[in-house]
């Protein structure tokens, strides 16, 4: 990324996100470029003024790094006074001694931004490594390099198996190059909240100097962290498990299995939790897999009782929260589609909220996954399946249904595919060797006036 003057708050976001970061000072210098310049607040006017070092040399497209800065002391005499604006705000006299450990006569403009970014960094507590380009003596192809080609390169080299861009490069940035050298494409997207400015109007996007003073340094680490990554080349399902996942101290919550946004009581879960348990006849001697097992809250509870739990799903963040409340059971992060479970057996099989994330062909296929590495005898549920004859029944007021609509001309589907119990019984004369029943599911379900249960058993 290149090197900015006390970016906004977006810019250290990606730099949490990223376990490594790189910055890009080997480029040439733009002049009125974020390079160069950032904005603060005039409090009593609520108008944004710019704020910039002094440049004593920069030649007609010279590389940012010749940029020389003045070392008369002008400049950050200046940037001292304008911030004055804050003086009324709690933190202020914390964040104006950092500012002046940080405004030293470095030489170069490039040496200062990545100076200013790192010591910045370090005082909220990322722990993020850095590095910079010129450091790394990179040998690239020959072929020309585009703007949206160096990072790829960069991370490449370096053995990253993410890449995680700024916003803006969704417009130039493509995954196909990425896929080829198994690597994951990403874009940041900060969540820009509006904080308290003491002023008439708010105004975003300042530098990250107006985050600190309004905020101090607990809150302003906080906002930093509150963003996602939009994976590109996945699917809508994968990138809002990988993104909009939440982490609270209830698993229901996080997996959004709530009703009118609340989860039931933890006395209900527990009915929950033993109706799967009776509907599976787990024993202690069973050998358990979870597909889509997200958080452990289904998978997690059952391994107390199983021999053996294993659970996969493609969300990073939701297998962190099964890690962190049930460091037994063993998990894998994969596409449960493209997973190869090899030659191990199982006794049971659970694919439980998950159903509706698979078409037709997808749900046959993985179906048919689970069936060939499941013991003689064993059983699979497929639970919580949304029912498609009670479709409109839930989808029953205007604002519900048009929204319904809109998300599926924005390929972002409420709830996803809906089922019928005929499609499931129709089964029997597809499988060998299986017979496939539906169950209702009981009332103290949280879902059970439009959902149920599917039991597949092999013989």
């Amino acid at each position: 990324m290149q090197t900015y003057f006390f970016p906004y708050l977006g810019y250290f976001s990606l730099i949490d996100s990223s376990d490594h970061f790189v910055f890009f000072d080997d480029v040439q210098f733009r002049k009125k470029s974020w390079m160069s310049r950032n904005r603060l607040l005039d409090i009593s006017k609520s108008t944004p003024f710019y704020i910039r070092p002094e440049i004593s040399k920069s030649d007609y497209q010279c590389n940012m790094m010749d940029v020389e800065l003045s070392q008369n002391g002008n400049w950050q005499k200046k940037l001292l006074s304008q911030i004055e604006f804050y003086k009324n705000f709690k933190d202020y006299n914390e964040i104006r001694d950092l500012l002046i450990d940080i405004l030293d006569n470095t030489k170069y403009l490039c040496d200062f931004n990545i100076n200013s970014t790192i010591a910045i960094s370090k005082y909220l507590g990322i722990k993020t490594k850095f590095s910079r380009f010129s450091e790394h003596n990179f040998q690239f192809s020959d072929l020309p390099l585009g703007k949206g080609d160096w990072g790829r390169e960069t991370a490449n080299a370096i053995g990253a198996t993410h890449y995680i861009n700024a916003p803006g490069g969704e417009e130039f940035i493509f995954s196909d190059k990425f896929e080829e050298m198994g690597m994951k494409l990403g874009f940041i997207q900060p969540n820009l909240k509006k904080y308290e400015q003491n002023s008439k109007e708010f105004v975003i996007g300042l530098s990250i100097l107006d985050v600190l003073f309004c905020n101090g340094k607990e809150k302003t680490l906080e906002m930093v962290k509150d963003y996602n990554v939009k994976w590109s080349g996945v699917g809508y399902w994968e990138n809002y498990y990988n993104t909009d996942v939440v982490n609270t101290n209830n698993n229901q919550t996080n997996v959004g299995r709530t009703k009118n946004g609340k989860p039931i009581s933890e006395v209900r879960w527990g009915e929950t939790i033993n109706h799967i348990k009776s509907q599976i006849e787990l024993k202690e001697t069973d050998d358990i897999i979870e597909f889509c097992c997200g958080n452990g809250m289904v998978l997690g509870e059952l391994s107390k009782i199983s021999k053996s739990a294993f659970g996969i799903d493609y969300s990073e963040k939701l297998l962190e929260q099964l890690n962190n409340n049930y460091s037994d059971v063993k998990y894998v992060w994969s596409d449960v589609t493209k997973y190869d479970l090899k030659d191990t057996i199982y006794d049971k099989m659970i694919m439980y909220f998950s159903a509706q994330h698979f078409d037709e062909s997808e749900l046959i296929e993985l179906i048919k996954k689970m069936l060939n590495n499941l013991k003689g005898d064993g059983i699979i549920l497929i639970g919580d399946v949304p029912d498609e004859s009670k479709k409109w029944d839930y989808i029953n007021t205007p604002e519900y249904k048009a929204d319904y609509f809109r998300r599926i001309v924005n390929k972002n589907p409420m709830i996803g595919n809906w089922y019928s119990k005929e499609w499931f019984l129709s089964l029997n004369h597809f499988l060998l060797d299986t017979e496939v029943v539906v169950v209702e599911q009981p009332e103290f379900m949280i879902n059970s006036d439009w959902r149920f249960d599917v039991l597949i058993k092999k013989y």
